[in-house]
């Protein structure tokens, strides 16, 4: 069953003169989320707009920009970063944003440059306070936070040579394990100081093959998903093995945002559906489907599940059963003011 959630007037990343005073519509898209927990949820996107669901009620935050927020990742409720930008300013100097929360205020901080360009940033993916990972939206060279300042991190020749397209995003088993991936079916492995290009799987100036999730709680475990429903596991000798689910370009098969609760419970989120892999090869696939208006376009989990977001609604996915069998699925829609 669906049960909505009063909505509220939104005044978060809007100037003053300029903020709707009417519940509907909100009008801002979202592009990016990350939980803190069951019952604590970051989302944001256009406007420079960001709500807080607290498993209840939604709440706007007060952001100091009006950029789109694009990505989000966070070590706490009180330590969130929320990365995006402005791919069509007209100052090249001013198209990136970063935002970080310390638990009371989000704060922007200032953005490394190239020769006085910044970039609109499309992932982000916090390790610690001081080790945090961005990838501009355009090219394959990534930026880092050492706790100080956001640098732009050179790729090896012996790698970005090889390297074509776009990095599209980016995410850790450790600080010693950090995966970047892309166009081309690319994946990059950041081993301590050492580079490795372990996955290309085309070649050219057009790539069909888009990777743009990750889930990676250990190395042997770390999965990728793709734009037309491909998946990639790791190997624990750096390989990677194609788990031969993918429908084609489609959103009941994209992969928006990949969870697990094992190596033998795992989802996928696409745009109208969700998947569960039993982590067999070739793996049993099942599937879920829940009526509603939209299509998802992005997730983000909690230990006990999924959130998935689209541009109308908020669903909450929660996978009950154990030993890998689903007995039943709970969807509650937190309706969000649009």
């Amino acid at each position: 069953m669906l049960q909505f959630t009063s909505v509220v007037s939104l005044e978060a990343g809007l100037p003053e003169g300029w903020r709707f005073t009417s519940t509907l519509p909100q009008a801002n898209t979202f592009h990016g989320a990350w939980a803190a927990g069951p019952n604590d949820l970051f989302i944001g996107g256009e406007g420079g707009v960001i709500m807080r669901w607290n498993g209840q009620t939604w709440n706007p935050m007060v952001t100091p920009t009006q950029k789109t927020i694009f990505a989000m990742h966070g070590l706490s409720a009180n330590d969130v970063w929320a990365v995006g930008g402005d791919s069509y300013g007209e100052q090249p100097g001013d198209l990136s944003l970063i935002l970080r929360f310390n638990g009371t205020t989000w704060t922007e901080i200032t953005p490394p440059n190239f020769n006085g360009q910044t970039y609109a940033l499309s992932s982000v993916h916090a390790i610690a306070a001081n080790d945090v990972w961005a990838i501009p939206e355009i090219g394959i060279t990534p930026i880092h936070y050492n706790g100080v300042r956001w640098e732009f991190v050179e790729v090896p020749w012996s790698v970005s040579s090889q390297l074509e397209g776009s990095l599209k995003g980016v995410g850790a088993v450790s600080a010693n394990d950090v995966f970047f991936f892309g166009s081309h079916g690319q994946i990059v492995h950041k081993a301590g100081s050492q580079w490795t290009l372990e996955q290309k799987i085309e070649s050219g100036s057009f790539s069909a093959n888009l990777l743009q999730a990750i889930w990676a709680p250990a190395l042997d475990q770390v999965y990728i998903g793709g734009n037309w429903g491909q998946v990639y596991r790791r190997n624990a000798n750096g390989t990677w093995t194609d788990l031969g689910i993918a429908g084609g370009v489609s959103p009941s098969y994209n992969v928006e945002h990949i969870w697990g609760r094992s190596p033998t419970e795992i989802y996928l989120l696409a745009g109208d559906l969700v998947r569960r892999l039993d982590g067999t090869h070739p793996p049993q696939v099942t599937f879920f489907t829940q009526r509603k208006s939209g299509y998802w376009t992005g997730g983000a989990h909690h230990a006990e599940g999924l959130f998935c977001f689209g541009r109308s609604a908020v669903h909450e996915f929660r996978p009950d059963g154990g030993e890998g069998i689903l007995n039943s699925l709970t969807v509650n829609s937190h309706q969000v003011p649009y």
